[in-house]
């Protein structure tokens, strides 16, 4: 289910001490193709799919998403409440900031849970010119 972005909140369930979430990476070529993994071409790659898969996970929560660029800045940040999972977020690559500049790389995802300063999960991904 894809989900949209919108103002964090606290969400409405305590997370289990024993939750957990897992990454996945999938990259929407030009030409409508898909690949997965963690390394992709800036110069086909339109779009990239940010999948967060959770585990030992009920109620209704809020997942926040940080993208810190190859530089270690941060890029962008994504507030999503869900009730389900993967929660999907994607990521505009082509004709973008990224690809205007030439932000090639290796790339660092944050995952949050709800209101937690600790990241629950992260991964990197390398965007290639």
């Amino acid at each position: 289910a894809a989900s949209t972005a919108t103002a964090a909140s606290t969400g409405g369930s305590a997370a289990p001490a024993n939750s957990s979430a897992t990454l996945q990476f999938i990259g929407v070529n030009q030409n409508g193709s898909q690949t997965g993994g963690t390394d992709f071409s800036g110069g086909v790659l339109g779009d990239l799919r940010i999948l967060v898969n959770w585990k030992n996970l009920s109620g209704t929560h809020a997942q926040r998403l940080e993208l810190w660029n190859p530089n270690g800045f941060f890029y962008q940040g994504f507030s999503t409440e869900f009730s389900g999972t993967p929660v999907e977020t994607r990521l505009p690559v082509s004709g973008t900031w990224i690809t205007q500049h030439s932000l090639f790389g290796a790339w660092r995802v944050e995952v949050y849970l709800d209101s937690q300063r600790t990241p629950i999960t992260s991964g990197v991904f390398v965007l290639t010119p």
